[in-house]
């Protein structure tokens, strides 16, 4: 399967000296309905595994080993993502730099559903593709009108230094879902989500990748 020009721009964001990159797949609406029906079927099936997730569903890892047309849409979407991304830290080596993708698995959270703050060590990259979010976030804008500090279901990375406001440097920083939206970052960068304080569901597909050097022929 070949999928070209599957990317709108990627926006590359600098947070703490950590990028995040940031961008939304262009042809996604033909495939969402086929992911989200895959995921929720999925979650009939398996128990799921308990990681940084708390009352929510977390599948096996092995998401993208699954033989289904929309998985492996979107297996090559992350690889030609990421390709674009990595490239600029392997100088005069991207054609041997091959990115490989290591492990990958669906989120299902519900209401008070949410990620204990964690990283991916020892993955280089990570990254999170939202398949379903824009529904549990519509009461999340009513409530952020009243309340600013409201983040319900919202992604925060974490600054690696503890330099606070007095030194005039972020802690946190957040993501604001939407449907179709891939964000790849340093697999040490400590993240949480936060309580989904919506009785929707938030679907979502995490990845982790390795940038892997092509030997030499002797």
């Amino acid at each position: 399967m070949t999928i070209p020009n599957t990317l709108q721009d990627v926006q590359t964001d600098w947070h703490f000296a950590v990028p995040v990159f940031k961008s939304k797949l262009n042809n996604f609406p033909a495939h969402q309905a086929g992911l989200r029906t895959f995921l929720l079927e999925l979650q009939q099936k398996s128990p799921g595994l308990k990681k940084s997730n708390l009352n929510g569903w977390h599948s096996e890892n092995n998401l993208h080993l699954q033989d289904h047309p929309d998985i492996q849409w979107l297996n090559q979407a992350i690889g030609q993502f990421s390709g674009q991304c990595v490239a600029p830290f392997y100088p005069g080596q991207e054609a041997q730099t091959e990115i490989l993708l290591t492990s990958c698995w669906g989120n299902i959270s519900g209401g008070n559903a949410w990620n204990a703050p964690h990283n991916h060590l020892p993955c280089q990259w990570s990254g999170v593709f939202y398949v379903d979010v824009e529904k549990s976030l519509e009461r999340d804008e009513e409530s952020r009108k009243k309340n600013p500090k409201d983040r319900s279901g919202l992604i925060e990375f974490m600054n690696p230094l503890p330099l606070g406001r007095h030194y005039h440097r972020s802690s946190v920083v957040t993501y604001h879902p939407e449907n179709g939206m891939i964000l790849l970052f340093p697999g040490y960068l400590m993240h949480l989500v936060h309580p989904n304080l919506s009785p929707v569901e938030r679907i979502s597909i995490a990845f982790n990748l390795e940038a892997s050097q092509a030997r030499p022929r002797s």
